[in-house]
């Protein structure tokens, strides 16, 4: 422990001697608010995994478009997901996943 008071009536008497200020920022909910407002890490990382060329040419099906996933936790997961397609009744689901 550090001493930087030399009794517990010294603390607390310091510590209700400090004054906070805060300074009001603009709230940045989004991921779009803060790349509009600049406000963000300019490290890059980008996780490749064999020829991304030779794929797109040997590949059927291309789709292209964007993709927003709210989860930041596990960041191991962000480049995993899935999609649940509506399938005839009873309330079935055809499910597409990348594990």
């Amino acid at each position: 422990s550090s001493d930087l008071a030399d009794t517990q009536e010294h603390a607390q008497r310091a510590a209700k001697a400090v004054k906070i200020t805060y300074e009001e920022k603009p709230h940045l909910i989004t991921i779009q608010e803060a790349i509009e407002a600049k406000s963000f890490y300019k490290t890059f990382l980008k996780i490749e995994n064999g020829n991304i060329e030779q794929g797109f040419q040997e590949s059927d099906h291309i789709l292209e478009g964007e993709i927003h996933i709210g989860g930041q936790e596990h960041f191991y997961m962000e480049t995993q997901c899935a999609i649940a397609v509506p399938k005839g009744e009873d309330g079935e689901m055809e499910l597409y996943v990348s594990t």
